[in-house]
């Protein structure tokens, strides 16, 4: 084969000149450079190591994954503690609609809540103490009274006023931890405050930064993973699991029009990824669960295959979010 040998190869035949012209009375000598020879094939095989997503072409996460959240071990039912707004209750209960999850598939569990309308973290803190140092001053033979913790923002908080947000968080775990150091806490992740249907440009500019704002939150805590309603509910509005959320021409997800509140279809979705995001795995659904009514005014028992327009593809999408 003819052509100008490659780098690497002369630089081992002048290695190899040289140790020919070596004394071959000098044993010693040979060894020495016997050794040199094999470090430098090693050096010249190694192959150049790529940090894991620095290689053009290979998909790395764009979103960093929480870390793994493991719940205490209760002495007898476990207990979830909900901190927020009306996004957690209004039209639909999730509360309600996970109580029934967990009593159907034999979980047994408590629910308590500190929950007001229009109401940020900072003013829960302050304005409800009193009866979030009560709860926290219960306690419980495990050593933990409650097991997991979802705390839910206003979204013009998240949106807006990320230190403030970031602040109410590390205040209101300060004082859960009292009582309960090995709480999981979920960081409830708020979709965005305007009509998907009419302003999709402004919806999606929200979206991108409350996913931001929120994984900074959970980043700074142990133990501490994301309740992904947000996701969950983009998800459905973009058809995964062939979704559709215009009935009618009505959004089947959020209704209202300063504030956008879950209706059946994504309360029933936000109660099962919370099942699915604290257990591992999607839950049986009992044949009923409290929806509202055609009014939106009251909750009441319904079939969930009327309540609820699709609800395997709501299963399906809350299994993917979890």
């Amino acid at each position: 084969m003819t052509g100008r040998p490659d780098k690497k190869h002369s630089h081992f035949n002048l290695i190899v000149l040289h140790l020919k012209r070596i004394d071959r009375a000098c044993p010693v000598r040979r060894f020495g450079w016997l050794c040199i020879i094999a470090l430098f094939l090693f050096s010249c095989e190694r192959p150049v190591s790529v940090p894991a997503g620095g290689q053009k072409g290979f998909l790395s996460p764009a979103i960093p994954q929480a870390p793994a959240v493991i719940a205490p071990e209760a002495k007898g039912p476990k207990r979830i503690f909900f901190v927020g707004n009306s996004h957690i209750r209004y039209y639909i209960s999730i509360p309600s609609l996970f109580s029934s999850l967990c009593r159907f598939n034999n979980i047994p569990i408590k629910e308590e809540q500190v929950v007001e309308m229009g109401i940020s973290l900072l003013d829960i803190y302050k304005d409800h103490r009193k009866q979030l140092d009560e709860a926290c001053a219960k306690n419980d033979p495990d050593g933990n009274y409650f097991d997991y913790v979802v705390l839910q923002e206003r979204t013009p908080v998240v949106t807006n006023n990320s230190e403030e947000y970031k602040a109410s968080v590390r205040k209101l775990m300060s004082l859960i931890k009292q009582n309960s150091p090995g709480a999981v806490f979920l960081v409830y992740e708020m979709a965005p405050s305007r009509d998907f249907v009419r302003n999709q440009g402004e919806f999606r500019k929200l979206y991108d930064n409350i996913l931001k704002v929120n994984r900074e939150v959970i980043t700074e805590h142990n133990n501490t993973k994301l309740y992904r309603v947000a996701e969950a509910i983009n998800a459905a509005y973009e058809g995964e699991s062939g979704y559709r959320y215009l009935v009618n021409g009505e959004d089947r997800l959020r209704h209202g029009s300063l504030t956008l509140h879950l209706l059946n279809d994504s309360g029933f979705m936000a109660a099962v990824q919370l099942y699915a995001t604290l257990f591992g795995k999607l839950p049986e659904i009992p044949a009923e669960m409290y929806f509202t009514d055609s009014s939106l005014d009251t909750q009441r028992l319904h079939p969930v295959k009327d309540a609820v327009s699709d609800p395997e593809a709501l299963l399906q999408i809350a299994l993917a979010y979890r």
